[in-house]
């Protein structure tokens, strides 16, 4: 996953699983689920989502942001892996000064 991440660490910082306490806004981690494909001869390559969760201050940002994102992974290659952008939800903690927006990616190799 190096290509993807160095696409996506060039829009912002990201952190696998969660990011370090103290941590400035805006940034993003990711989850990687995976599954291998198999057949009688063995496995054949692998299948699974990619969830980018993404965080910033305001609405507005959160949708700069994630745009960015999409516009980058979804339908290209990466370290032999292609992404489709699937779905995204989104989360807004007002009394803390925090959106949050999930990026569903899934791939296939």
């Amino acid at each position: 996953m190096t290509s993807l991440l160095k696409a996506i660490s060039k829009i912002l910082p990201t952190y696998p699983f969660e990011a370090p306490q103290g941590t400035n806004i805006p940034y993003c981690v990711y989850v990687k689920n995976e599954t291998p494909v198999r057949t009688k001869d063995g496995i054949c390559g692998y299948e699974g989502t990619l969830t980018i969760s993404v965080f910033a201050g305001t609405l507005e940002a959160i949708h700069t942001l994630a745009s960015r994102i999409i516009g980058a992974i979804d339908n290209a290659s990466f370290d032999g892996r292609d992404y489709y952008y699937e779905s995204s939800s989104e989360e807004n903690y007002s009394e803390i000064g925090l959106v949050q927006k999930d990026l569903i990616f899934n791939f296939i190799e």
